[in-house]
């Protein structure tokens, strides 16, 4: 027999056991169907959403909808449009709805995230719009720094971001937080800071947070 081939719109009818028939149309005995059942169904990425703005080394929630045939979906994240995709996880639960993913390291205006179908990826999958990932890494003080109150020491930083940053410390590990600069440009990446004199603790830490994104 000659091979043939039909561009067939799928009903919108999820299930997961679906099998084609066809039949001779002038001799309805001779017959085939498929070997084993196929799905159909859809998979929509909710978030992250367009231009939406995430921090490295966060965590974000993921989230989709999946039709009730797919059992199973597999999360991948690319960084750009010329990368890679890499896995985030093989096989999740999709009538979960939701996965929180601690955020790349990496700064990108161009990240993305794709699920699809962890057996029939390739059919059913959908890809979130592109999301940018900044990066604000505190260089110094990182820790085990003994500074005097009273004196002038430089916090360091490294950052993708093009806007301010805001400098904080705390005197109780976290608790409570202390302005030290509401704005400063972070392309600078440092600061010259006078520690406050009499401030005595063991348990300082300093932040830096996008003023946008402070979260």
């Amino acid at each position: 027999a000659a091979a043939g081939s039909y561009n067939w719109l799928l009903p919108n009818i999820p299930s997961n056991t679906v099998k084609i028939k066809i039949l001779d149309h002038d001799n309805p005995s001779i017959k085939d169907s498929s070997d084993n059942y196929f799905t159909v169904g859809t998979i929509s990425v909710v978030e992250p959403v367009l231009s939406e703005i995430l921090k490295a080394n966060t965590i974000k929630q993921i989230k989709w909808t999946a039709t009730s045939g797919i059992q199973n979906v597999k999360i991948e994240f690319r960084l750009n449009n010329s990368a890679a995709w890499e896995i985030i996880e093989p096989s999740v639960n999709a009538q979960q709805g939701s996965y929180n993913w601690l955020v790349s390291n990496n700064a990108s205006n161009q990240a993305k995230i794709r699920i699809s179908d962890a057996v029939n990826g390739t059919f059913i999958v959908d890809s979130s719009a592109q999301f940018t990932i900044n990066t604000i890494n505190l260089v110094a003080p990182n820790g085990g720094e003994y500074w005097q109150s009273g004196t002038t020491k430089t916090i360091q930083w490294t950052s993708s971001l093009t806007g301010n940053v805001k400098l904080s410390y705390s005197i109780d590990n976290g608790v409570n937080w202390n302005t030290i600069a509401a704005t400063v440009p972070a392309i600078t990446n440092s600061y010259n800071w006078t520690i406050p004199n009499g401030l005595s603790s063991k348990q300082v830490i300093v932040k830096i947070n996008d003023v946008i994104t402070p979260a």
